[in-house]
This record gives C-alpha cells, structure tokens and sequence, in this order.
C-alpha cells in the first residue's frame, strides 16, 4: 500500500488517523469501498478507511484479506 498523500510506502509502520499502526508482515480483514482510476482504492480495515495501490484486481464493496 501507498498513501496518495505522502508518497510514502507501508515497508515501515504508517500511523493511520493517529490511533492505529500497520506493521510489515501485518494481515488483515477489510472492504473495498471505492476503486479510482491508476489503481488507487479506498480501503476499510475496522473503522478506519486507507487509500492503497492495486497490485491485483479488487471489486468494490467485497471484503479480502489484506
């Protein structure tokens, strides 16, 4: 994953809206809200939501491992 903002990548634990950290290697459970053009994605983990870059096709509104 990658932030659209920062530029920065996930090889190192990101913060997200300052209350939850994501660690290398870290697997989750979320849904895919909404897939933007050049293979951006909104992410929902919980209630906190991620922008993240494609790697594989997703559709929007299923839920993956992460």
């Amino acid at each position: 994953m990658q932030s659209i903002t920062s530029g920065q990548s996930v090889s190192s634990p990101i913060e997200i809206k300052g209350s939850t950290s994501l660690k290398n290697g870290q697997i989750l459970f979320g849904k895919v809200n909404r897939i933007y053009p050049n293979q951006i994605t909104e992410v929902q983990i919980g209630h906190q939501k991620m922008i993240a870059t494609l790697d594989i096709p997703l559709q929007a509104g299923e839920m993956y491992w992460f």
